[in-house]
């Protein structure tokens, strides 16, 4: 299974110009990547150069039709999903705290202490010392990075496990745009937190398995698990972070990923409002989770979410199908 990940918005505090931060990944099962690659690659020929940088598509110079042929196009393919996670940016600025991830360390010290397996408290703890030594801006990155990342694989496990795509989950890839180049300190942070991030959330919002999809012959389980527990570092053992001028995948989640962040950063805009619901229709989100939010705050210390985000819960089932007509009589 072939996992791509970008992002839209700067993650910095304070949020005047980017009151929210966008983490974009896309799902492309094995039997269904050549053929989605190469429609990919024939819509990119059809833009005008001015949406283009260098030759790469970008997803913040594409026009309103553009992006609706482009959900068009997926709406045709049977083996993607879309998926993501954003970070609210501009409600952190009631943290009553200077340093957040301090914050963010102390609690899930607290956290630790109270998990059931000493391996999970280890983990745990691990993670803390690493996030109180972040800067604000890296923590809130890879919050929201780790949190599109374990939405996309709950929801490709959920959907797209049986059938032709089981033979998909004997591997797992995941390719990650790249903030610096070459990657350097984020590149170190994910290879360290990520799995034990996974392994300690797992025990507070496990990733949930199918019993009668997932049997103890299907590819995911007996690549992926040892005696019914997750080995989170073969799961994330495959990560690379390429250049996207060279990756497709990561071009395509660059889109997704500024079509998510255009209604998010104007609630108003129906344009954005109706591509978001087109693009929710390809994804594995629920109503109640359509907005996609999320937080480095612990449950019991957070902010409450704005509840001005909720329009993107209420109006993504609603826009689904009407935007992807749009998407249509746009591209004819």
């Amino acid at each position: 299974m072939r996992f791509y990940f970008d992002e839209a918005g700067n993650f910095q505090l304070p949020a005047d110009r980017h009151p929210v931060g966008v983490v974009a990944g896309v799902v492309v099962a094995d039997h269904a990547h050549d053929a989605l690659e190469a429609d990919f690659a024939a819509f990119v020929k059809t833009l005008r150069s001015d949406e283009l940088q260098n030759g790469e598509p970008k997803g913040s110079k594409l026009d309103t039709n553009s992006r609706a042929r482009l959900l068009n196009l997926l709406s045709r393919h049977d083996g993607f999903m879309f998926a993501h996670a954003t970070m609210e940016l501009d409600r952190l600025r009631e943290w009553p705290a200077t340093n957040p991830a301090l914050v963010v360390s102390q609690s899930l010290e607290v956290v630790a202490s109270k998990l059931v397996y000493e391996s999970a408290r280890e983990q745990m703890h691990a993670v803390a010392r690493a996030v109180g030594n972040m800067h604000h801006q890296q923590l809130l990155r890879l919050v929201t990075w780790y949190g599109c990342i374990r939405s996309a694989l709950q929801y490709s496990l959920s959907w797209m496990a049986d059938r032709e795509f089981a033979a998909s989950w004997w591997t797992m890839r995941m390719c990650i745009d790249p903030v610096q180049d070459p990657p350097g300190t984020e590149a170190l942070a994910f290879a360290t937190l990520l799995p034990g991030w996974a392994a300690t959330n797992n025990e507070h919002h496990p990733i949930l398995l199918q019993p009668e999809i997932h049997t103890e012959t299907h590819p995911f389980i007996r690549t992926f698990t040892v005696r019914g527990e997750f080995v989170y570092s073969k799961m994330f053992g495959d990560v690379t972070y390429p250049d996207s001028r060279s990756c497709w995948g990561i071009q395509l989640a660059d889109i997704c990923a500024q079509i998510v962040f255009r209604a998010s950063k104007d609630l108003h805009n129906q344009q954005a409002l109706v591509l978001f619901g087109a693009l929710m229709q390809l994804s594995g989100h629920s109503v109640i989770d359509g907005a996609g939010l999320v937080t480095p705050v612990p449950e019991h210390t957070r902010p409450p979410m704005s509840e001005r985000y909720e329009i993107l819960t209420r109006k993504a089932p609603q826009l689904g199908r009407p935007a992807l007509r749009f998407a249509r009589r746009q591209a004819t």
